[in-house]
């Protein structure tokens, strides 16, 4: 990307455009035109760092992974690097150069996960720092920028919290009053954004006008999807289940390589003691956004990274099971094979699964519009002007 904005050329800037259409599109709205719009804002930080198109768009990436190397690297200064140094040493090497972290998000031009991911990265320092009510502040926040905070964001502070106010006599009522909190906070944010946004007609028009003049057909169609997508809802989520069931003939194999990832990951992390909290603060959420939405490969982005914090928190805590130099060949050995097969893009698990599913003979997809005619015939319906 940075070789194509230093060429500066017309042809080089429509290359990204093309890339980042449909993420752009849906960080098109923002808190000052379209009222506390859901989602919002990702788009009001994209849109008040440049009012240009590609601009913001590049800004709000640099942005989002500067945030996001600041958050990891406040959780590296609390780990044990006195007593665990060479622990330490290795979950720092993990979270720089592993294909599901900052690789992997910098290949998905435009989305909102990598500002996510520093969200929940921040909010678990915060726990491991006794901030607890900041770090229900901050998962709050980042929800503004997209659901997927709290739906990873608070399984990792349960068990975070959970294990913050076990030495305390109060934990139980502790953890309850958390509990309440977050809940009472998500209830009047989505009050706040079904009553105080901007109609469903106005943000239809306002995210198929955003952006360049010269998008030729398939960049309207990632346009058009990408605005039906977000205003529907509920129905864009049986639409999102309709293409992975009857049309993604590389979902079920991928959603497969996905949890597998997760579960290869639990020794690489040294969790293999922890096996439960494991399937609570990744497991199950990479499962569950895999049920109702697309793009597997952003929920296991997002389930490593939640692995990866529980282990760091273990290490901070001083509570990690210690690793013997048998256990560190294995865990290097784990982590050298998930490298050598490729980064996790949004529709790809790594290189692994794209070879694997072109021998089985799997096809990726229809083209973008066809298959939305197929799940939903009467969706165009909602995009037109």
């Amino acid at each position: 990307m940075g070789r194509l904005v230093a060429d500066g050329s017309p042809e080089a800037w429509e290359s990204i455009y093309l890339r980042s259409v449909y993420s752009r599109t849906v960080i098109s709205l923002d808190f000052f035109n379209d009222g506390f719009v859901r989602r919002g804002l990702g788009g009001t930080i994209a849109n008040s760092l440049s009012s240009n198109w590609l601009h913001g768009a590049i800004a709000f990436m640099a942005l989002s992974c500067v945030l996001l190397a600041i958050a990891v690297s406040v959780i590296l200064t609390r780990l044990n690097w006195s007593q665990n140094f060479w622990d330490c040493l290795f979950l720092t090497g993990v979270i720089c150069v592993s294909p599901q972290t900052f690789k992997g998000c910098a290949l998905d031009f435009a989305r909102t996960d990598m500002l996510v991911a520093s969200g929940i990265a921040f909010a678990s320092a915060a726990v491991m720092f006794r901030r607890s009510l900041l770090a229900l502040a901050i998962i709050l926040l980042t929800s503004l920028v997209h659901e997927t905070a709290l739906i990873f964001g608070a399984p990792i502070l349960a068990v975070l919290l959970i294990n913050s106010c076990s030495v305390r006599q109060n934990a139980v009522y502790d953890l309850a009053i958390y509990a309440v909190l977050l809940t009472a906070g998500t209830v009047l944010i989505f009050l706040a954004q079904r009553y105080y946004s901007a109609p469903n007609a106005a943000l239809v028009e306002r995210m198929m006008r955003a952006g360049p003049d010269w998008v030729d057909h398939s960049a309207l169609a990632s346009k058009e999807i990408a605005t039906y997508m977000f205003v529907t809802g509920l129905r864009g989520i049986r639409t999102a289940v309709c293409y992975n069931l009857q049309i993604n003939q590389r979902y079920f194999m991928n959603t497969f390589l996905a949890l597998l990832m997760i579960f290869v990951y639990i020794p690489i992390l040294n969790l293999t003691s922890r096996f439960t909290a494991c399937l609570g603060v990744a497991f199950l959420p990479v499962l569950f956004m895999i049920a109702i939405a697309n793009d597997t490969g952003r929920w296991l982005q997002l389930g490593v990274l939640n692995l990866w914090i529980y282990a760091s928190s273990l290490q901070a805590r001083g509570v990690a099971t210690p690793s013997r130099r048998g256990a560190y060949i294995v865990r290097s050995g784990l982590f050298i094979a998930v490298i050598s097969i490729g980064a996790t893009r949004y529709e790809s698990i790594n290189n692994l699964s794209s070879w694997l599913g072109d021998a089985l003979g799997l096809q990726l997809s229809d083209p973008l519009a066809p298959w939305l005619d197929r799940c939903d015939p009467d969706w165009r319906a909602v995009v037109s002007r």
